[in-house]
Protein backbone atom coordinates (compact mmCIF):
# COMPACT_ATOMS: atom_id res chain seq x y z
CA UNK A 1 0.00 0.00 0.00
CA UNK A 2 2.67 2.66 0.72
CA UNK A 3 4.80 1.87 -2.40
CA UNK A 4 1.06 2.29 -3.97
CA UNK A 5 0.33 5.73 -2.15
CA UNK A 6 4.02 7.00 -3.07
CA UNK A 7 3.68 6.45 -6.74
CA UNK A 8 0.70 7.90 -7.07
CA UNK A 9 1.26 11.10 -5.19
CA UNK A 10 4.20 11.95 -7.60
CA UNK A 11 1.96 10.67 -10.35
CA UNK A 12 -0.38 13.55 -9.26
CA UNK A 13 2.03 16.13 -8.53
CA UNK A 14 3.60 15.63 -11.70
CA UNK A 15 0.09 15.64 -13.54
CA UNK A 16 -1.46 19.27 -12.07
CA UNK A 17 2.01 21.08 -12.39
CA UNK A 18 2.18 19.70 -15.95
CA UNK A 19 -1.22 21.52 -16.98
CA UNK A 20 0.31 24.75 -16.45
CA UNK A 21 3.14 24.35 -18.48
CA UNK A 22 4.37 21.77 -21.48
CA UNK A 23 8.27 23.00 -20.58
CA UNK A 24 11.02 20.74 -19.82
CA UNK A 25 11.41 19.55 -16.20
CA UNK A 26 14.46 20.30 -13.84
CA UNK A 27 15.58 18.72 -10.21
CA UNK A 28 16.90 20.43 -8.21
CA UNK A 29 18.72 18.63 -5.86
CA UNK A 30 18.72 20.50 -2.75
CA UNK A 31 15.02 20.05 -2.19
CA UNK A 32 14.27 17.45 -4.02
CA UNK A 33 11.48 19.01 -6.15
CA UNK A 34 10.59 19.40 -10.13
CA UNK A 35 11.18 23.65 -10.70
CA UNK A 36 10.14 24.77 -14.57
CA UNK A 37 12.28 25.83 -16.68
CA UNK A 38 10.53 29.61 -18.60
CA UNK A 39 9.64 28.84 -21.83
CA UNK A 40 12.71 30.46 -24.50
CA UNK A 41 10.70 33.79 -25.69
CA UNK A 42 12.37 34.38 -29.11
CA UNK A 43 10.10 37.68 -29.48
CA UNK A 44 12.45 39.31 -27.16
CA UNK A 45 15.56 39.76 -29.40
CA UNK A 46 16.07 41.22 -33.09
CA UNK A 47 18.22 38.01 -33.53
CA UNK A 48 15.69 35.97 -33.24
CA UNK A 49 12.38 36.77 -34.12
CA UNK A 50 13.16 35.28 -37.39
CA UNK A 51 13.84 31.93 -35.95
CA UNK A 52 10.77 29.26 -36.68
CA UNK A 53 10.60 25.91 -34.87
CA UNK A 54 10.95 22.90 -37.12
CA UNK A 55 9.90 19.68 -35.58
CA UNK A 56 12.21 17.01 -36.30
CA UNK A 57 11.33 13.76 -38.25
CA UNK A 58 12.14 11.06 -40.34
CA UNK A 59 11.84 11.65 -44.29
CA UNK A 60 12.71 9.74 -47.92
CA UNK A 61 15.17 11.67 -50.08
CA UNK A 62 13.48 11.09 -53.34
CA UNK A 63 15.21 8.27 -55.55
CA UNK A 64 16.78 10.03 -58.88
CA UNK A 65 19.17 9.20 -61.33
CA UNK A 66 22.27 10.34 -58.99
CA UNK A 67 21.34 8.99 -56.15
CA UNK A 68 20.13 6.21 -54.41
CA UNK A 69 16.88 6.43 -51.81
CA UNK A 70 17.85 7.16 -48.41
CA UNK A 71 15.95 8.02 -45.09
CA UNK A 72 17.42 10.80 -42.87
CA UNK A 73 16.17 11.78 -39.39
CA UNK A 74 16.32 14.87 -38.14
CA UNK A 75 16.01 16.34 -34.37
CA UNK A 76 13.70 19.33 -34.01
CA UNK A 77 15.81 22.69 -35.18
CA UNK A 78 15.45 26.15 -35.24
CA UNK A 79 15.45 28.40 -39.01
CA UNK A 80 15.28 31.29 -40.04
CA UNK A 81 12.29 32.05 -41.79
CA UNK A 82 14.65 34.36 -44.52
CA UNK A 83 18.17 34.65 -46.18
CA UNK A 84 20.08 36.60 -44.68
CA UNK A 85 20.11 40.12 -46.00
CA UNK A 86 22.07 42.92 -46.73
CA UNK A 87 20.70 44.95 -43.77
CA UNK A 88 21.52 42.26 -41.57
CA UNK A 89 24.96 41.35 -42.70
CA UNK A 90 25.93 44.87 -43.04
CA UNK A 91 25.26 45.40 -39.44
CA UNK A 92 28.03 42.95 -39.17
CA UNK A 93 30.38 44.71 -41.34
CA UNK A 94 30.07 47.83 -39.59
CA UNK A 95 30.71 46.27 -36.04
CA UNK A 96 33.92 45.00 -37.89
CA UNK A 97 34.77 48.31 -39.15
CA UNK A 98 34.37 49.75 -35.77
CA UNK A 99 36.54 46.73 -33.49
CA UNK A 100 39.00 47.18 -36.67
CA UNK A 101 40.07 50.89 -36.00
CA UNK A 102 39.68 50.89 -32.24
CA UNK A 103 42.27 47.87 -32.07
CA UNK A 104 44.48 50.91 -34.45
CA UNK A 105 43.91 53.19 -31.77
CA UNK A 106 44.80 50.69 -29.08
CA UNK A 107 47.92 49.68 -30.83
CA UNK A 108 49.35 53.15 -31.76
CA UNK A 109 48.39 55.37 -28.63
CA UNK A 110 48.84 53.98 -25.19
CA UNK A 111 46.31 56.25 -23.35
CA UNK A 112 43.45 55.41 -25.38
CA UNK A 113 43.76 51.57 -24.22
CA UNK A 114 43.00 49.94 -20.89
CA UNK A 115 45.20 47.96 -18.85
CA UNK A 116 44.50 44.62 -20.63
CA UNK A 117 45.02 46.18 -24.24
CA UNK A 118 41.78 46.79 -24.87
CA UNK A 119 40.63 50.04 -26.69
CA UNK A 120 38.83 52.28 -24.07
CA UNK A 121 35.79 52.72 -25.11
CA UNK A 122 34.15 55.60 -23.28
CA UNK A 123 36.70 57.74 -25.51
CA UNK A 124 34.74 57.94 -28.96
CA UNK A 125 36.61 56.67 -32.20
CA UNK A 126 38.04 59.53 -34.57
CA UNK A 127 37.82 58.36 -37.82
CA UNK A 128 40.11 61.32 -39.53
CA UNK A 129 42.41 60.04 -37.01
CA UNK A 130 45.44 59.58 -39.94
CA UNK A 131 46.17 55.79 -38.37
CA UNK A 132 42.67 55.12 -39.25
CA UNK A 133 42.70 56.99 -42.95
CA UNK A 134 46.17 55.40 -43.72
CA UNK A 135 45.08 51.95 -42.73
CA UNK A 136 41.63 51.17 -42.65
CA UNK A 137 41.12 53.28 -46.57
CA UNK A 138 42.36 52.91 -50.04
CA UNK A 139 41.63 54.84 -52.77
CA UNK A 140 40.22 52.83 -55.89
CA UNK A 141 39.69 55.25 -59.33
CA UNK A 142 39.60 58.28 -57.03
CA UNK A 143 37.29 57.03 -54.74
CA UNK A 144 38.18 56.49 -51.18
CA UNK A 145 37.16 52.84 -49.88
CA UNK A 146 37.75 50.68 -47.34
CA UNK A 147 40.67 47.89 -47.15
CA UNK A 148 38.93 44.63 -47.25
CA UNK A 149 41.67 43.30 -45.86
CA UNK A 150 42.13 44.92 -42.73
CA UNK A 151 38.02 43.97 -41.50
CA UNK A 152 38.30 40.54 -40.54
CA UNK A 153 36.60 38.43 -37.98
CA UNK A 154 38.25 35.34 -35.87
CA UNK A 155 35.84 31.83 -35.63
CA UNK A 156 36.55 30.97 -32.19
CA UNK A 157 37.40 27.68 -31.40
CA UNK A 158 33.86 26.43 -30.01
CA UNK A 159 34.60 24.03 -27.20
CA UNK A 160 30.83 24.32 -25.82
CA UNK A 161 28.85 22.90 -28.36
CA UNK A 162 31.24 22.25 -31.12
CA UNK A 163 29.59 23.88 -33.79
CA UNK A 164 31.59 26.23 -35.44
CA UNK A 165 34.17 24.84 -38.55
CA UNK A 166 38.50 25.54 -37.32
CA UNK A 167 40.08 28.23 -39.10
CA UNK A 168 43.35 28.74 -38.48
CA UNK A 169 43.33 32.51 -39.51
CA UNK A 170 41.05 35.83 -39.44
CA UNK A 171 37.97 35.49 -42.02
CA UNK A 172 37.66 38.51 -44.38
CA UNK A 173 34.20 39.29 -43.92
CA UNK A 174 33.66 42.09 -46.66
CA UNK A 175 31.48 40.45 -49.15
CA UNK A 176 32.12 40.26 -52.90
CA UNK A 177 30.14 43.48 -54.31
CA UNK A 178 32.12 43.00 -57.95
CA UNK A 179 30.71 38.91 -57.83
CA UNK A 180 27.70 39.87 -60.23
CA UNK A 181 29.69 41.57 -63.11
CA UNK A 182 32.72 39.09 -62.91
CA UNK A 183 30.17 36.43 -63.06
CA UNK A 184 28.89 38.16 -66.32
CA UNK A 185 25.19 37.18 -65.10
CA UNK A 186 23.35 40.47 -66.24
CA UNK A 187 23.91 43.04 -69.12
CA UNK A 188 25.07 46.16 -69.21
CA UNK A 189 21.52 47.68 -68.68
CA UNK A 190 21.97 46.65 -64.99
CA UNK A 191 25.38 47.51 -63.74
CA UNK A 192 24.34 50.93 -62.31
CA UNK A 193 22.08 48.84 -60.40
CA UNK A 194 24.18 45.83 -59.17
CA UNK A 195 27.10 48.34 -58.47
CA UNK A 196 24.19 49.72 -55.84
CA UNK A 197 23.78 46.20 -54.54
CA UNK A 198 25.55 46.11 -51.49
CA UNK A 199 25.55 49.79 -50.41
CA UNK A 200 22.18 51.30 -51.41
CA UNK A 201 19.46 51.52 -48.61
CA UNK A 202 16.82 50.32 -51.43
CA UNK A 203 18.25 46.76 -51.27
CA UNK A 204 18.51 46.45 -47.27
CA UNK A 205 15.81 43.57 -48.02
CA UNK A 206 17.71 41.64 -50.39
CA UNK A 207 19.44 38.64 -49.56
CA UNK A 208 23.09 39.18 -49.74
CA UNK A 209 25.33 37.65 -52.02
CA UNK A 210 29.23 37.68 -52.59
CA UNK A 211 29.09 36.00 -49.50
CA UNK A 212 31.63 32.35 -48.82
CA UNK A 213 30.59 29.47 -46.68
CA UNK A 214 32.93 30.22 -44.23
CA UNK A 215 32.04 34.09 -44.10
CA UNK A 216 28.63 32.57 -43.49
CA UNK A 217 30.13 30.95 -40.51
CA UNK A 218 32.02 34.48 -39.40
CA UNK A 219 28.22 36.00 -40.08
CA UNK A 220 26.98 33.41 -37.22
CA UNK A 221 29.51 33.63 -34.51
CA UNK A 222 29.26 37.44 -34.76
CA UNK A 223 25.48 36.94 -34.33
CA UNK A 224 25.80 34.44 -31.64
CA UNK A 225 28.06 36.88 -29.80
CA UNK A 226 25.36 39.71 -30.33
CA UNK A 227 22.56 37.62 -29.06
CA UNK A 228 24.64 36.62 -25.84
CA UNK A 229 25.25 39.98 -25.25
CA UNK A 230 21.76 41.17 -25.69
CA UNK A 231 20.42 38.83 -23.19
CA UNK A 232 23.38 38.93 -20.26
CA UNK A 233 22.54 42.48 -20.65
CA UNK A 234 19.23 42.14 -20.59
CA UNK A 235 19.78 40.08 -16.98
CA UNK A 236 22.04 42.75 -15.60
CA UNK A 237 25.28 40.22 -15.30
CA UNK A 238 27.17 42.15 -17.94
CA UNK A 239 26.40 46.61 -18.09
CA UNK A 240 26.64 47.25 -21.44
CA UNK A 241 28.03 46.60 -24.60
CA UNK A 242 31.59 45.93 -25.79
CA UNK A 243 33.49 45.51 -28.61
CA UNK A 244 35.47 43.03 -26.95
CA UNK A 245 32.25 40.91 -25.88
CA UNK A 246 32.07 37.38 -26.93
CA UNK A 247 30.58 34.53 -25.97
CA UNK A 248 33.67 32.72 -25.26
CA UNK A 249 34.36 35.57 -22.86
CA UNK A 250 30.91 34.84 -21.73
CA UNK A 251 30.91 31.60 -20.82
CA UNK A 252 34.35 32.19 -19.03
CA UNK A 253 32.18 34.58 -17.30
CA UNK A 254 29.23 32.24 -16.39
CA UNK A 255 31.08 29.59 -15.57
CA UNK A 256 32.90 31.26 -12.69
CA UNK A 257 29.31 32.29 -11.76
CA UNK A 258 28.42 28.69 -11.38
CA UNK A 259 27.68 27.35 -14.73
CA UNK A 260 25.68 28.65 -18.10
CA UNK A 261 23.32 26.25 -18.15
CA UNK A 262 20.17 27.94 -18.93
CA UNK A 263 21.60 31.32 -19.48
CA UNK A 264 23.74 31.37 -22.80
CA UNK A 265 22.18 30.54 -26.75
CA UNK A 266 23.14 27.49 -28.46
CA UNK A 267 25.33 28.85 -31.23
CA UNK A 268 23.94 30.39 -34.71
CA UNK A 269 25.07 27.97 -37.51
CA UNK A 270 24.29 26.70 -40.89
CA UNK A 271 21.69 23.92 -41.30
CA UNK A 272 22.57 20.35 -42.24
CA UNK A 273 21.13 19.55 -45.75
CA UNK A 274 19.41 17.11 -43.77
CA UNK A 275 17.50 19.68 -42.06
CA UNK A 276 17.30 21.92 -45.04
CA UNK A 277 15.46 19.37 -46.98
CA UNK A 278 12.77 19.26 -43.63
CA UNK A 279 12.14 22.39 -43.68
CA UNK A 280 10.95 22.24 -47.49
CA UNK A 281 8.51 19.95 -46.16
CA UNK A 282 4.86 21.18 -45.98
CA UNK A 283 2.32 20.26 -43.63
CA UNK A 284 0.30 18.23 -45.91
CA UNK A 285 3.24 16.72 -46.89
CA UNK A 286 2.75 12.84 -46.98
CA UNK A 287 4.82 10.68 -49.46
CA UNK A 288 8.12 11.36 -51.37
CA UNK A 289 5.86 11.93 -54.70
CA UNK A 290 3.79 14.18 -53.08
CA UNK A 291 5.93 17.17 -53.13
CA UNK A 292 9.22 18.36 -55.38
CA UNK A 293 9.64 22.23 -54.54
CA UNK A 294 9.42 23.73 -50.72
CA UNK A 295 5.28 23.95 -51.46
CA UNK A 296 2.70 20.87 -51.95
CA UNK A 297 2.48 19.91 -55.33
CA UNK A 298 4.65 19.95 -58.45
CA UNK A 299 3.52 23.05 -60.14
CA UNK A 300 5.40 25.88 -59.74
CA UNK A 301 2.37 28.32 -59.92
CA UNK A 302 -0.48 29.35 -57.82
CA UNK A 303 -4.09 28.38 -58.61
CA UNK A 304 -4.55 32.14 -60.43
CA UNK A 305 -1.12 31.58 -62.17
CA UNK A 306 1.53 33.87 -59.95
CA UNK A 307 4.80 31.84 -59.70
CA UNK A 308 6.35 30.76 -56.10
CA UNK A 309 9.77 30.94 -56.73
CA UNK A 310 12.38 33.58 -57.98
CA UNK A 311 13.89 31.76 -60.25
CA UNK A 312 14.96 31.63 -64.54
CA UNK A 313 11.37 31.94 -66.55
CA UNK A 314 12.82 33.24 -69.66
CA UNK A 315 12.29 29.95 -71.41
CA UNK A 316 8.78 29.51 -70.61
CA UNK A 317 7.60 32.96 -72.17
CA UNK A 318 6.98 34.74 -68.84
CA UNK A 319 8.57 36.15 -66.00
CA UNK A 320 8.21 37.42 -62.82
CA UNK A 321 8.97 41.17 -61.76
CA UNK A 322 12.29 40.36 -60.71
CA UNK A 323 15.32 40.02 -63.25
CA UNK A 324 17.65 39.31 -60.36
CA UNK A 325 16.99 38.73 -56.81
CA UNK A 326 13.78 40.02 -55.24
CA UNK A 327 13.62 41.13 -51.44
CA UNK A 328 13.14 38.17 -48.77
CA UNK A 329 9.41 37.15 -48.42
CA UNK A 330 8.04 38.48 -51.95
CA UNK A 331 6.81 35.38 -52.62
CA UNK A 332 4.30 32.74 -50.29
CA UNK A 333 5.23 31.54 -47.45
CA UNK A 334 5.50 27.81 -47.60
CA UNK A 335 3.97 25.09 -44.76
CA UNK A 336 6.22 25.22 -41.95
CA UNK A 337 6.18 29.42 -42.39
CA UNK A 338 9.91 29.14 -44.47
CA UNK A 339 10.60 31.99 -47.39
CA UNK A 340 12.28 31.65 -50.60
CA UNK A 341 13.49 27.85 -49.48
CA UNK A 342 13.20 27.15 -52.97
CA UNK A 343 14.63 30.10 -55.55
CA UNK A 344 15.74 33.80 -55.10
CA UNK A 345 19.53 32.82 -53.96
CA UNK A 346 20.71 29.29 -53.76
CA UNK A 347 21.92 28.74 -50.00
CA UNK A 348 24.81 27.10 -48.43
CA UNK A 349 24.63 24.35 -45.79
CA UNK A 350 26.73 22.54 -43.64
CA UNK A 351 27.67 19.33 -45.77
CA UNK A 352 30.49 18.72 -48.15
CA UNK A 353 30.33 16.30 -51.28
CA UNK A 354 32.02 12.82 -50.43
CA UNK A 355 34.80 13.45 -53.02
CA UNK A 356 36.27 16.54 -51.90
CA UNK A 357 36.72 17.92 -48.87
CA UNK A 358 37.37 21.89 -49.96
CA UNK A 359 33.64 21.85 -51.40
CA UNK A 360 30.68 23.05 -49.61
CA UNK A 361 26.91 22.07 -50.59
CA UNK A 362 24.40 24.80 -51.76
CA UNK A 363 20.53 24.03 -51.73
CA UNK A 364 17.62 25.64 -53.47
CA UNK A 365 18.32 26.53 -56.87
CA UNK A 366 18.65 30.29 -57.72
CA UNK A 367 17.12 33.36 -59.45
CA UNK A 368 19.85 32.83 -62.00
CA UNK A 369 18.05 28.60 -62.55
CA UNK A 370 15.26 26.72 -64.62
CA UNK A 371 12.70 25.42 -62.17
CA UNK A 372 14.25 21.75 -62.40
CA UNK A 373 17.69 23.29 -59.51
CA UNK A 374 14.71 24.47 -57.37
CA UNK A 375 13.82 20.77 -56.35
CA UNK A 376 14.71 20.01 -52.85
CA UNK A 377 16.64 17.14 -53.48
CA UNK A 378 19.30 18.73 -56.22
CA UNK A 379 22.25 19.63 -55.06
CA UNK A 380 25.35 21.98 -56.10
CA UNK A 381 27.93 22.46 -54.91
CA UNK A 382 30.85 25.46 -54.55
CA UNK A 383 34.41 26.19 -53.17
CA UNK A 384 34.02 26.92 -49.46
CA UNK A 385 36.06 30.25 -49.93
CA UNK A 386 34.15 31.58 -52.97
CA UNK A 387 31.29 33.60 -53.68
CA UNK A 388 28.81 34.07 -55.76
CA UNK A 389 25.73 36.29 -56.87
CA UNK A 390 23.62 33.24 -57.21
CA UNK A 391 24.51 32.39 -53.16
CA UNK A 392 23.25 33.45 -50.14
CA UNK A 393 22.43 31.89 -46.70
CA UNK A 394 20.50 31.68 -43.36
CA UNK A 395 21.18 30.74 -39.95
CA UNK A 396 19.85 27.50 -37.49
CA UNK A 397 20.12 26.83 -34.43
CA UNK A 398 19.51 23.89 -32.07
CA UNK A 399 17.09 23.28 -30.18
CA UNK A 400 17.06 23.50 -26.15
CA UNK A 401 14.58 23.24 -23.66
CA UNK A 402 10.56 21.80 -24.75
CA UNK A 403 8.99 24.94 -25.49
CA UNK A 404 9.21 28.31 -27.43
CA UNK A 405 7.25 31.50 -27.67
CA UNK A 406 7.49 32.29 -30.87
CA UNK A 407 6.34 35.77 -33.43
Amino acid sequence: MKKSFVIVSIFFLVACVSKKSSTQWEFNDSTFEFTLTPPIDLTKSIFTTDLKLINGGSFNMPKTKEIIALQWTVASFLLSDHEVTNKEYREFVIWTKRKAAADLLAKTYPEKRLLNGNYNEDLPIDWNDPVIQSELFLIENTIKVYNKKKLTFIIPYDNWNNTYPIVEAPVEIYPDTLCIEHEHMLGNDYRHILRKYWSDPRYDNYPVVGVSWIQAWAYCAWRTDRLNEELLIQKKIIDEKSLYNTTEYFIQLMEKKGGIDGILFPSFRLPTEAEWILATKTKNYKIETDQLFAWDGFKITSKKGDYLANFNQYYLRNSDPFEFTAPVKSFPINGVEMYDLCGNVAEWVQDRPDSDSTLKVIKGGDWSDSFEQLMAHKVDTLNFNRSSSRVGFRVAMDKVGSEYIIK
